[in-house]
């Protein structure tokens, strides 16, 4: 017992030390972010002010129009920093501290999986719902996975083939092809607010019945396998 709170005592001073060495090196890459944007910002008001087209709508409610109105460092601050920056920096520092812990590492993945989405992206010649889709499905890696352990004659074979099913049900809403003669997303957010419209079952493998307008999608834990 005594060795196992040495051990406890000696792990939470080592989540201290990480915590306290890597916070200030977010911090800075916070401040770093705010000032690169403010200033991508006034060129963009600069330009604009150039122009005769009244209609351009700027969206500024992520960093304020002057330093004093700019948030605080926190989790918001880290989000964004986790889309739009240091997002190696975030996830490390969120290792460091929680140690091995599966829901950081499910986090860490998860953002790791948005980076490459967003790098498969930048070459896309249209962003078209189902181009963004493919994307999202190659950064996944689950496409070979799934293949494989669908051919067996197992629970989890059979789960895999839903999730195939799933993922190709997705790729036909996103080009029109399941939409019941209404026309197909243009963008990848309308496409969004179409599926979270749909009825979902989630982790489902026992269907009573087919549901033409269903869409089966495994949860997190679902497709923790």
């Amino acid at each position: 017992d005594e060795a196992g709170k040495t051990d406890d005592a000696a792990e939470t001073r080592r989540r201290d030390h990480a915590e306290y060495a890597l916070l200030p090196k977010l911090i800075d890459a916070w401040h770093d972010y705010k000032t690169a944007f403010r200033k991508a910002r006034d060129s963009r008001n600069a330009s604009l002010e150039t122009t005769s087209d009244a209609t351009i709508a700027v969206d500024d409610t992520l960093v304020g129009q002057s330093p004093d109105d700019d948030p605080a460092f926190g989790i918001g601050a880290m989000y964004i920093l986790l889309l739009e920056g240091d997002t190696s920096g975030v996830l490390d520092a969120i290792a460091a501290v929680l140690g091995p812990d599966p829901q950081a590492k499910a986090f860490g993945n998860l953002w790791k999986m948005v980076d490459a989405t967003i790098d498969n992206e930048r070459g896309l010649a249209s962003r078209e719902p189902q181009y963004v889709l493919d994307c999202a499905w190659r950064a996944c890696g689950k496409a070979e996975v799934w293949q494989r352990v669908a051919l067996e004659h197992s629970a989890a074979g059979r789960a895999a083939n839903d999730r195939l099913d799933a993922a190709m049900r997705l790729f036909s809403y996103a080009s029109g092809g399941e939409t019941e003669g209404v026309m197909a997303a243009r963008t990848i957010g309308t496409f969004i607010e179409q599926v979270r419209s749909l009825a979902i079952e989630a982790d489902s493998l026992a269907r009573t019945a087919p549901i033409d307008q269903a869409v089966t999608l495994a949860t997190p834990a679902g497709a923790a396998g």
